[in-house]
C-alpha cells in the first residue's frame, strides 16, 4: 500500500468513524429540496383583512347601475328581492375565490384545511351555532330592555312596508350570505388554521382583530366612548364562533354563531321592541364571552374528531399544532 493509500484510508477511517454503526447519515438538503418557505403570521392575518374588505365592498357594484333604486322600485317585489339576494352573494363568492387564493399560493395547502365542505354533521353544527346564539342574544336582549331601557329603533324603518315573507327572505340573506358565511370563511375558517399557535389562542387572535375592524362599523354608535363599547359585541360572538369550531370540528357552526346573531338581533327589533345602545353591546359581549370561555377551557367529555387538520383534542384539551 502506498503512502497515498494509507492517508486517503486513514482519512475515510477519520471521516465515517464518528458515525455510529447502524445509523444513517443524510446529508444537508439543497436550496431547491427544501419548501419555500411561508410569509409569517402577521403577514397572512393582514392578508385576511385585505379579503375581508375586498368581499364585504363587492355589493357597492350596485351602485355602478344607473338609477338603481328607481329601477328596483319599479320591479315587481319578488324581482326586486331576487336581485337583493343575488347582490348580497357576492361577499361569500369573493371571500371563497380570495381564501381558496390565499390557501394555494400562500400557504400552500388544500381547502378542505379551513372547514370549507359539506358533511354529514355539517347542518348539526349550523343549527347548533343558530341555537346558542339566538337563545343568549335574545334572553340577555329582553333582560337588558326590562332593566335600562335601550335606544328605540323604528321597525317600520327597516321593513319599509314589506310583507313578512319579504323581510325574512332579506334578512337571512343578509345574515348569512352577506356577513356570516364569508366572514367566517375568512377568520375562522382561514385565519385560525394558518396562525402557527394553539388552536385556543388562535381562537383568541381571530376574534380580537375581527373586533378590531369594527371600530370603523355602523351600529348605532354616538361617539368614540360607544365604538370602543360596540367591541365587545364583535369580539363576543366571534370568540363563541372559534370555540364551537373546535368543539364540533365544522366551520358551519361559526356560521350558524354568526348568521344566528343577526337573526336575533332581527327578532328583538322588530317583534320584540328591544332597541340599541351601549348597555346591550356590553351585555352581549360578555355574556358570549363567557360562554365561549367556557368552551374553550373546560375539559372535554370526549375526544371530538375535527374536520380541520390542525384542531385536534388530546387528552380533553385542543393540542398545539
Amino acid at each position: 500500500m502506498t503512502s497515498h493509500d494509507t492517508d486517503t484510508a486513514s482519512t475515510s477511517a477519520t471521516t465515517l468513524g464518528d458515525v455510529p454503526r447502524g445509523e444513517v447519515r443524510v446529508g444537508p438538503e439543497s436550496e431547491a429540496d427544501r419548501p419555500p418557505r411561508r410569509l409569517p403570521g402577521w403577514a397572512r392575518v393582514v392578508l385576511a383583512v385585505v379579503a375581508l374588505f375586498a368581499a364585504s365592498s363587492s355589493p357597492a357594484v350596485l351602485a355602478l347601475v344607473p338609477d338603481v333604486d328607481a329601477r328596483l322600485d319599479a320591479w315587481p317585489l319578488p324581482a326586486g328581492v331576487a336581485v337583493i339576494v343575488t347582490v348580497y352573494t357576492l361577499p361569500t363568492l369573493v371571500a371563497w375565490l380570495l381564501v381558496r387564493a390565499l390557501m394555494r399560493w400562500v400557504d400552500r395547502r388544500p381547502m378542505g384545511e379551513t372547514g370549507w365542505a359539506w358533511t354529514h354533521r355539517s347542518a348539526r353544527a349550523l343549527l347548533l351555532g343558530m341555537a346558542v346564539i339566538v337563545v343568549l342574544v335574545v334572553v340577555t336582549g329582553l333582560l337588558v330592555e326590562a332593566v335600562a331601557p335601550t335606544r328605540p329603533i323604528d321597525p317600520q324603518a327597516l321593513t319599509g312596508g314589506w310583507p313578512l315573507w319579504a323581510v325574512i327572505v332579506v334578512a337571512l340573506a343578509r345574515a348569512f350570505l352577506l356577513q356570516g358565511i364569508p366572514e367566517e370563511l375568512i377568520w375562522r375558517g382561514y385565519v385560525m388554521q394558518t396562525l402557527r399557535t394553539p388552536p385556543v389562542v388562535s381562537a383568541y387572535v381571530s376574534a380580537g382583530v375581527f373586533a378590531l375592524l369594527h371600530l370603523s362599523s355602523q351600529g348605532g354608535q354616538e361617539n368614540a366612548v360607544e365604538r370602543v363599547l360596540y367591541l365587545a359585541v364583535p369580539f363576543g360572538f366571534g370568540l363563541l364562533a372559534g370555540a364551537l369550531v373546535l368543539r364540533t370540528g365544522s366551520l358551519c357552526a361559526a356560521i350558524g354563531v354568526h348568521g344566528g346573531f343577526h337573526v336575533a338581533v332581527t327578532i328583538l327589533t322588530l317583534w320584540c321592541g328591544v332597541g340599541n345602545g351601549p348597555a346591550l353591546w356590553v351585555a352581549w359581549g360578555v355574556v358570549t364571552t363567557l360562554a365561549a370561555a367556557w368552551l374553550l377551557h373546560r375539559p372535554a367529555r370526549c375526544e371530538p374528531v375535527s374536520r380541520f387538520s390542525n384542531f385536534e383534542v388530546v387528552e380533553g384539551r385542543p393540542s398545539k399544532w
